[in-house]
C-alpha cells in the first residue's frame, strides 16, 4: 500500500515548518474538511483547516494508481489547504504561545464549526479553549470581556493545566462531549476527564 502526503510542508508562513497534528474529517455543509496544527516561521502554532471534495472518501485510494505522484495527484486523495484560521493570541493571553491539537464538531442545529484547541499562554499554562462560527475559515475566539477565554478551568487557580482535548456530538444523549486530560504542575500526574454541554460552548 502507498504512503501519500496528504498535507505537504508550505509554501506559506502558517505551515512552512511543519504539520503535526492533524484532527479527524468531518462533514458539513457539502464539503469534508480537516482541521490541522501547523508551525510556520513567521506565525508560530496555528490551526489550518483543508478540504477535499465531499464525495471522495478520506485517504481513499485509486485502484487504477501506479505510483504515488499519481495517488498524490487524484482528486480522491488530495486535500487542499484553505490558510490558516486560528492564529495564536497576543501577549497575555491563554493561548499567545500557541493554538494547537484541534478536536472539531459541527453543529448541525445551529449551522456551526465549533473548534477546540489547545492553547498555551506565556506561563506554560495549557487550556482547552474554542473558536467557532458559521463558517469554517471565519471563526471567532470564545471570549470573556473581549480577551480570548478557556472554556475548561479546572483546578481553580491553574493548580493543574488541561491538554489533549477530543470531541464529538453524541446524537442520541443531544449533548457536545470533550474529553481532555489533566496535568498537573507538580509531579505531572495525569488523569482523563469528559465535560459535555448543550450548546457546546457551555461545560
Amino acid at each position: 500500500m502507498q504512503n501519500i502526503n496528504i498535507i505537504p510542508l508550505g509554501p506559506g508562513t502558517y505551515d512552512d515548518a511543519y504539520v503535526y497534528w492533524v484532527d479527524k474529517p468531518i462533514i458539513a455543509e457539502k464539503t469534508k474538511l480537516v482541521f490541522y496544527g501547523g508551525y510556520g516561521t513567521g506565525l508560530g502554532y496555528n490551526i489550518a483547516v483543508a478540504t477535499i471534495p465531499v464525495t471522495s472518501p478520506f485517504f481513499a485510494m485509486d485502484a487504477e494508481a501506479k505510483d504515488v505522484s499519481t495517488h498524490q495527484s487524484s482528486p480522491r486523495n488530495q486535500l487542499v489547504k484553505q490558510g490558516s484560521v486560528i492564529p495564536h493570541g497576543g501577549g497575555g493571553t491563554i493561548d499567545s504561545n500557541m493554538a494547537g491539537y484541534p478536536a472539531a464538531v459541527y453543529d448541525f442545529k445551529r449551522k456551526r464549526y465549533l473548534v477546540y484547541y489547545l492553547g498555551l499562554n506565556g506561563g506554560g499554562v495549557y487550556a482547552i479553549c474554542l473558536a467557532y462560527g458559521t463558517r469554517y475559515n471565519d471563526l471567532t475566539k470564545y471570549n470573556v470581556g473581549g480577551t480570548t477565554t478557556e472554556i475548561i478551568t479546572p483546578g481553580g487557580a491553574y493548580d493543574v493545566s488541561a491538554i489533549a482535548p477530543e470531541a464529538e456530538y453524541d446524537k442520541e444523549e443531544n449533548l457536545f462531549k470533550l474529553w481532555y486530560t489533566l496535568q498537573t504542575k507538580v509531579g505531572g500526574y495525569t488523569s482523563r476527564w469528559l465535560a459535555t454541554s448543550v450548546d457546546g460552548i457551555v461545560f
